[in-house]
């Protein structure tokens, strides 16, 4: 049996892409990519006749699933046709051009309303790193961790969200992600940097959402507000019921999952990454500053992570052209940078014990110091949130990646500490100065 839960997973959907290998034309993987996924839908159970209910047993949050398993069975009509509004656009790429299919998808998104949904300012406020394979230049330079230089855009390939000869910057929420979207095959290959955006920069910052906000409620989200007895209604007049956001919700599922198809085969052209380009290119045009998407590499390596963990996610971001500067440098000026200086031992008590003396410093502050205190309270999280979990039977963060990951963290923390300090210190001198 299946319940929603299972199906919403993005291994879950894999499973179904995948089905569709063998089949020549992407268009027709498309078409039948659809008949699977509305197939599936048609045979959902009741969470409480699904395996799943041996860890989501809450009743409320069946009754909860129970009522979203209705409007998916009401609304099949609304899925097959969102299907074929998106699969439009690569149709009218492949038969028409390009500038016809980017105005189809992003008509789509206004339609829609998907053009709406962005990434809250506050979650960007957090360690994103980035790596390269080893080879000669300085690590310890933060601009050779940087998006390719414009003078060198000849280097920038055909990738998913990566348009052939667009310098952009690429980031991904844990050394994990970067080592996997650049298949690595250890930690040992590459250097490691870290891009903290700072939240005095992107508190206005547009970056459009493409994750599985489905999964994230179902599974990460609702189970732990129920136990609580949170009371979060699915249906009725609550400004926080879910039905009004249901059709949005689901059509922002279908554009994600096409968007990230896996392939089959990496050829010149590669029709996987067509409609992911588009969408690129069209939010760029309409002022976005980035969009953020899970990764479509396979964690099944990764065991036990808590399932608030959010390693897996990447973020581009868009620059702006300079005739000048061989590099964007408005926008590096937003970020806070950390190349890794040694690979130390570092226990994960070391990194936290760092963190909360930051925290306990700020606690006598009467200034604001989010840009600082943030990042640490969410790598905080993190640890925590990923110190159970394992890869290949040795705990994440006695890996190498994981050891990566700490002294990233730990030179953070220690960085943020010593602006904390200084900040109190230039504000205690202003204090006495008018004395």
């Amino acid at each position: 049996m299946t319940c929603p839960i299972c199906f919403f997973r993005d291994s879950y959907q894999r499973s179904l892409k995948v089905k569709t290998f063998g089949i020549d034309r992407f268009e027709s993987k498309l078409d039948h990519y659809k008949k699977l996924y509305v197939d599936e839908l048609k045979k959902l159970k009741s969470l409480n006749e699904c395996n799943c209910y041996n860890i989501y047993s809450n009743k409320s949050l069946c009754l909860w699933v129970d009522e979203f398993l209705s409007d998916v069975h009401l609304h099949i009509d609304l899925i097959e046709a969102t299907f074929n509004e998106i699969n439009l656009s690569y149709i009218k790429f492949i038969s028409e051009n390009q500038r016809v299919a980017i105005n189809s998808l992003y008509d789509f998104l206004e339609k829609s309303l998907l053009i709406d949904r962005t990434v809250d300012s506050s979650e960007l406020v957090k360690a994103m790193f980035r790596a390269r394979r080893k080879g000669r230049f300085d690590p310890k330079d933060i601009k050779e961790f940087y998006h390719v230089p414009f003078s060198k855009r000849h280097l920038v390939g055909s990738q998913r969200f990566s348009i052939p000869g667009l310098p952009l910057l690429y980031l991904g929420s844990s050394a994990l992600t970067v080592e996997k979207e650049l298949e690595a095959n250890s930690n040992s290959d590459l250097e490691y940097s870290i891009f903290l955006p700072s939240y005095s920069h992107f508190y206005n910052s547009r970056i459009f959402s493409l994750n599985n906000s489905i999964n994230s409620l179902l599974e990460n989200n609702l189970p732990g507000l129920m136990d609580a007895s949170v009371n979060l209604p699915y249906s009725g007049d609550d400004n926080y019921s879910y039905k009004p956001r249901f059709k949005q919700e689901v059509q922002a599922n279908i554009l994600l999952q096409i968007c990230s198809f896996p392939t089959e085969y990496k050829k010149s052209f590669i029709p996987e990454y067509i409609i992911p380009q588009m969408l690129t290119v069209a939010l760029q045009e309409k002022g976005f500053d980035g969009l953020s998407f899970p990764s479509t590499k396979c964690f099944e390596n990764l065991k036990d992570n808590h399932r608030f963990s959010s390693h897996h996610l990447n973020f581009v971001l868009f620059t702006e052209y300079s005739s000048t500067n061989d590099c964007d440098s408005k926008l590096l000026d937003k970020f806070y940078t950390f190349t890794l200086d040694k690979k130390d031992s570092v226990s994960k008590k070391e990194v936290l014990d760092a963190i909360e003396k930051v925290r306990k410093l700020n606690r006598n502050s009467d200034i604001n110091n989010t840009d600082f205190v943030m990042p640490l309270v969410r790598a905080k999280f993190q640890i925590e949130y990923l110190e159970n979990s394992s890869i290949d039977g040795v705990k994440y963060f006695d890996t190498a990646t994981g050891q990566t990951e700490l002294n990233l963290y730990l030179d953070m923390a220690n960085e943020m500490y010593n602006k904390v300090n200084a900040r109190l210190n230039g504000n205690r001198e202003k204090r006495d100065a008018t004395l």
